[in-house]
């Protein structure tokens, strides 16, 4: 059957229509799709970022357990132990500059907790400046794992006109650095390990 002009025109504006609605779902459909992909792909690299962010942290705990584990042990009798203390503790002296700038260094009685024992180490009288302080504590603390900085007691040798006190400087010139400022005393405890045989029996709860 003939159409008329007008019923063409109709027909072709209601062909393109259709056209255009077929092309908007088929578009949203393949655009939710593509950003649920966008949105998967988004949780996996988070997934995956947290994976290697826990890796990293446990080869860094596992390297720090270890070299944990290697400071706690020291061979020998108590006295060879104390010896072995004594020089790691000598050569954090020396990195920072303090080779024989301190009065004394002495050990106390061993506290045997369950699973180590505790050596606390007193230094006395560390004559060096603010800086080397800093540099100290630095390594005592931050570069061993079994060290700890207890006590740190600080007395300024400077008076208020900016020189050493003359009681300082007259009883301690043999100790004194040129740019002594402050006069230190630490006390420092040590974790070691037990030697095979050495820990203390548990105790039982009761």
């Amino acid at each position: 059957m003939a159409r008329t002009k007008s019923e063409r025109r109709l027909m072709g504006i209601m062909v393109v229509m259709g056209i255009g609605v077929g092309l908007f779902t088929l578009y949203k459909q393949v655009g939710q799709q593509w950003l649920t992909l966008q949105e998967d792909i988004g949780e996996q690299k988070v997934k995956i970022d947290t994976l290697l962010s826990v890796k990293s942290k446990a080869v860094e705990i596992t390297a720090k357990f270890d070299a944990m584990e290697k400071e706690l042990k020291l061979e020998g009798n108590d006295s060879q132990q104390n010896l072995l203390i004594r020089q790691e503790i000598s050569f954090i002296l020396d990195e920072v500059g303090l080779k024989d700038k301190y009065n004394s260094v002495q050990y106390k009685e061993p506290q045997k907790e369950d699973d180590f024992k505790i050596i606390s180490i007193s230094i006395s009288q560390i004559q060096c400046t603010p800086d080397q302080l800093g540099q100290l504590l630095y390594r005592l603390e931050k570069k061993s794992n079994v060290m700890e900085v207890e006590v740190c007691r600080i007395d300024n040798l400077m008076n208020d006109v900016g020189q050493l006190s003359y009681q300082m400087a007259s009883n301690k010139a043999a100790l004194l650095p040129v740019n002594g400022l402050l006069s230190v005393d630490l006390q420092i405890s040590r974790l070691v390990e037990y030697r095979p045989g050495e820990a203390p029996k548990r105790r039982t709860k009761s």
